[in-house]
């Protein structure tokens, strides 16, 4: 860093005596010459060290004056004094702030644009210097085409290190949740901007050196086009996934019911979910019918229903239905591992082949073994109930009911007779 600042002193010192030198000389100039010969006044003698300082200044490299040379040389001197130094210094303060907050995205935003813009700073001198040799215009020309095309590659350097930098703190998130849907969602996300950043740089580019960009942008909307219209169903179960992400009706460990089925939720994927049901098999849902569709989540309550339908026989008596909804009644209330407070059974209606009668409950368990165990107790226990009242549990069944009519009974003698009886159907059977 000295060294660099000593470098700059001297330059400094060598561009500024030029100048004053400059200065010093014009005014020799005016005070020599006469109103009569404006032009031609005599100079006065420069001493031997200025002169010799003259001469140097007046000495160029490649066709450049050597002052502008020196001067292109501060203002890179001084880009390169601005990166180190001046940089630091300005954010500095922003590091000391994002020290103090809890998480770590400020730092690395931070840490994401120290160096492009560090390095942007460099082109920016560089510019300059370019600006102060005055090279030719068409040597100006492709030396401001070169240095725009760094200056977007930089820009670009500077959004994907903020891409990549964001992406890191939400992934880091991701891990600590409970969702599978987001660690894939994340990623997906990150490189889909990483990309999108690498379009824009390469069009922004294209556009810089003249050509035109308007078919290359049709064409990629032609050929998103018909990307999507090929993944439409892949598409839509990535936008099921981010729905289930910010909706969350259910997480991983929960009980779930759905036109699927029934089943505890072991894998929220980025395309599909996955339910265990009780039968200790998988059902894998598209997340888009899952987004699309009613989904009771169980689990917000810690209990399980238990629900069934007695179905009576029709010779039951109504003394003896209203008993058994009595006792069943009595039953539930008292019972163990059933929530007291909370049950139905009531008498309701008449079935094709019973008198039904709704039982409903709710079992005091998220264990599904446990549940499965109180529900057979409970079913045993109706049972005896029905037993003790009389009754008896109906199956499905048919009542035929054949009837003889004497008409019929004459069909028969003709028939037997050996009388036709085509004509018979005509006269309906009564």
């Amino acid at each position: 860093m000295s060294h660099v600042k000593g470098l700059m002193h001297l330059l400094l010192f060598v561009v500024g005596w030029s100048v004053g030198l400059g200065l010093n000389r014009g005014l020799v100039w005016a005070q020599s010459s006469t109103p009569s010969d404006p032009g031609g006044g005599t100079h006065a003698p420069l001493p031997a060290y200025e002169a010799v300082l003259a001469d140097v200044l007046s000495l160029d490299l490649l066709e450049i004056a050597l002052w502008r040379v020196g001067a292109a040389c501060l203002v890179l001197m001084a880009g390169i004094l601005m990166r180190t130094t001046l940089l630091d210094r300005l954010l500095r303060p922003l590091e000391k702030l994002a020290a103090r907050t809890k998480n770590d995205v400020d730092d690395r935003l931070i840490q994401a644009i120290r160096r492009p813009l560090g390095w942007l700073i460099n082109l920016i001198a560089i510019y300059v210097a370019v600006l102060i040799v005055q090279v030719p215009q068409a040597l100006h020309q492709v030396v401001v085409l070169v240095l725009q095309t760094l200056g977007t590659g930089f820009v670009a350097w500077m959004v994907f290190n903020v891409v990549d930098a964001v992406g890191a703190y939400l992934e880091g998130l991701a891990r600590r949740s409970d969702t599978a849907v987001d660690d894939h969602l994340v990623p997906l996300v990150k490189r889909v901007m990483r990309l999108l950043v690498i379009v824009v740089m390469v069009i922004t580019i294209i556009q810089q050196w003249g050509y035109d960009v308007t078919s290359l942008i049709a064409g990629l909307g032609l050929g998103g086009l018909a990307f999507a219209l090929a993944a439409q169903s892949t598409l839509s179960n990535w936008f099921g996934s981010v729905m289930i992400l910010t909706d969350r009706p259910f997480k991983i460990g929960d009980l779930v019911q759905s036109e699927h089925g029934c089943g505890v939720v072991t894998e929220i994927g980025l395309r599909s979910t996955k339910l265990m049901t009780f039968e200790r098999s998988i059902i894998t849902v598209p997340n888009s019918d899952l987004a699309t569709t009613a989904v009771e989540n169980l689990n917000k309550d810690e209990v399980l229903a238990i629900s069934t339908t007695l179905t009576m026989t029709y010779g039951t008596s109504r003394a003896t239905l209203e008993r058994i909804i009595d006792q069943v009644r009595r039953l539930l209330a008292r019972a163990e591992g059933i929530d007291n407070a909370r049950y139905l059974v009531s008498f309701s209606g008449f079935g094709a082949s019973s008198l039904d009668i709704d039982v409903q409950c709710y079992a005091q368990t998220r264990d599904r073994y446990e549940w499965y165990a109180i529900r057979e107790r409970i079913f045993f226990q109706i049972m005896d109930i029905v037993e003790e009242a009389g009754g008896s549990f109906a199956f499905p069944s048919q009542s035929l009911y054949l009837e003889t009519p004497v008409r019929l009974q004459r069909m028969g003698a003709r028939v037997g007779a050996g009388e036709d009886v085509r004509g018979l159907s005509s006269e309906g059977l009564g």
